[in-house]
C-alpha cells in the first residue's frame, strides 16, 4: 500500500468518522474458511460477517492514528462544519472540502493549513 493510500484511508477515518473493519481475505491462513454470509436483497448483495476474525492471533488489523487535522476551538481554517469529500494529491497535501463553510482547505502532509479556495455563492470560484 503506498504512503499516499495510507495517509488517505488515515485522513478519512480520523475526519470523516469512518470506522473500518476488515479481516484478511487469504483463503485458508488463521481460522480457515470465510464463514460469513452472501444474500441478494433487491439486486443489492449484502454480506454478513461472523463475529470472529480470520486472522491468526497477534496479526489483527489495527489502526494508528498518524495525523490529526481539526480542532473545536483555535484558528477557524481548522475548524469544520460538515466534511463532504477528502482527497490527497500526489505531493500529499490533504484537500478537506467543507460544505457547511463553502469552501476547499488545502493541508500540507503535516497538517499545516496551506490556503483556502472557494466561498459561498454562485460566481466564479464559489461554492453553493
Amino acid at each position: 500500500m503506498s504512503d499516499r493510500t495510507k495517509f488517505k484511508a488515515a485522513c478519512t477515518l480520523v475526519l470523516g468518522g469512518a470506522l473500518i473493519l476488515g479481516t484478511a481475505c487469504s483463503g485458508t491462513e488463521g481460522g480457515g474458511a470465510w464463514q460469513g454470509v452472501m444474500l441478494d436483497s433487491a439486486g443489492m448483495t449484502v454480506i454478513h460477517n461472523p463475529a470472529e476474525g480470520m486472522w491468526i492471533e497477534g496479526e489483527q488489523w489495527t489502526f494508528q492514528e498518524e495525523l490529526r487535522v481539526g480542532s473545536m476551538e483555535g484558528e477557524p481554517a481548522y475548524q469544520f462544519g460538515t466534511i463532504a469529500g477528502i482527497d490527497v494529491d500526489s505531493r500529499g497535501r490533504l484537500f478537506v472540502l467543507d460544505q457547511q463553510a463553502r469552501e476547499v482547505r488545502v493541508f500540507s502532509p503535516q497538517g499545516e493549513h496551506l490556503m483556502t479556495m472557494g466561498r459561498p455563492g454562485a460566481g466564479p470560484g464559489e461554492l453553493s
